[in-house]
């Protein structure tokens, strides 16, 4: 039948664009929407807590300066994590659309695309290192958002710190 082989050809398409193609651009468009909301933050809520504190007018400026500059580490340390998360996850998504590239192609596609197309044996071994590595941008998004906040690490530190006193405690005294 004709034209089932039309209508999988935009199923194939059709996957391409939902599966690689829409995150592909969802992605950085939130996390760069997120970025631009941290940016809008008001800059007076932070300086207020210190001039309601302080009763010396001359110490205010200073305090202002300390709180923007701050601030500007934080934006820092935030864009540095957004942009590893998109570069992590352009990476290791993008790869993912070859598959369905080289299956839409196929071995009856034009010889000046033909040998972009790999033999069966190898897109078999291809699609194998591809879904270790959409794999690995997953593992390695979850560690990107942890082992970046300051906050993340001193908890896991307190944990383990908790952890061994526990263990040392509980240790065999032949040991």
């Amino acid at each position: 039948m004709p034209g089932n082989h039309h209508i999988i050809d935009w199923a194939k398409i059709l996957a391409i664009l939902i599966a690689v193609g829409v995150p592909l651009i969802l992605v950085p468009i939130f996390n760069l929407a997120i970025f631009c909301v941290l940016r809008k933050r008001p800059k007076t809520v932070a300086t207020r807590s210190f001039s309601a504190s302080t009763s010396i007018d001359s110490e205010q400026p200073i305090r202002e300066n300390c709180v923007l500059g701050s601030r500007q580490r934080y934006e820092r340390k935030v864009t540095r994590t957004i942009v590893a998360i998109i570069a992590c996850h352009i990476f290791t998504d993008s790869p993912s659309a070859f598959p369905f590239i080289w299956d839409l192609l196929g071995q009856d596609a034009p010889i000046w695309i033909n040998w972009m197309v790999p033999s069966p044996n190898y897109i078999y071994m291809f699609c194998g290192i591809i879904n270790s590595l959409h794999l690995l941008g997953k593992v390695l998004n979850f560690f990107l958002f942890c082992l970046l906040s300051e906050d993340f690490r001193k908890r896991v530190q307190i944990m383990l710190r908790k952890y061994s006193k526990t263990l040392r405690h509980y240790r065999p005294a032949f040991m």
